[in-house]
């Protein structure tokens, strides 16, 4: 497999298992919502503190219910390492909601990111008023770190994944490393 063909599947691999989750979800609970724009109350590495639950519902008494979704499955393969323009790129795991991206940028990434994540979080739901009938190709969230982000990928395309390498490369950085972070501390 190549880099085109791990991020295909899997995107496709996790996009599958959430549309059953959102789905089952739906016709259990009409008046919730899968990908529903949130904002987070406290300090957060989130980009502009904000993310998008997987699944929101009333509860009884009037509360809101989020019910995040863990797959069962992802892909795994050998790490494969590739250029993206004069940027290095190594792709050491793949899971689609959890996306950890190590970057050699020194530089503010809010202005570096701004215009990639209006477009794949879509905070004014631009794209859900427009295909209210199906997912809305969307992230679920940015974490900005010093020199790592990390992504979950939600049900956007793959465009979105590699248009934040391309962004990322245009931004100067030179190396880039792709892996998951559930499993591994932090810092590892």
């Amino acid at each position: 497999m190549n880099g085109n063909d791990i991020v295909d599947l899997a995107r496709k691999t996790y996009v599958d298992q959430f549309a059953a989750f959102a789905g089952k979800l739906g016709a259990e609970y009409p008046d919730g919502a899968a990908e529903k724009v949130c904002e987070v109350q406290k300090a957060t590495p989130l980009y502009g503190a904000l993310y998008r639950a997987d699944f929101v519902r009333q509860a009884e008494g009037g509360q809101l219910s989020i019910q995040e979704f863990q797959p069962d499955g992802y892909v795994t393969f050998e790490p494969l390492d590739g250029m993206a323009g004069s940027a290095r790129v190594r792709m050491e795991q793949l899971c689609w909601d959890d996306v950890e991206i190590v970057h050699d940028l020194r530089q503010d990434m809010a202005p570096v990111l701004k215009l990639w994540f209006e477009q794949w979080f879509d905070p004014d739901d631009t794209r859900l008023a427009a295909n209210c009938d199906r997912q809305i190709d969307v992230i679920h969230s940015l974490g900005v770190h010093p020199g790592r982000l990390t992504i979950d990928f939600g049900t956007a395309s793959t465009q979105a994944f590699w248009g934040l390498i391309a962004r990322l490369r245009d931004a100067g950085a030179t190396s880039l490393v792709v892996r998951q972070t559930r499993g591994r501390s932090p810092a590892g």
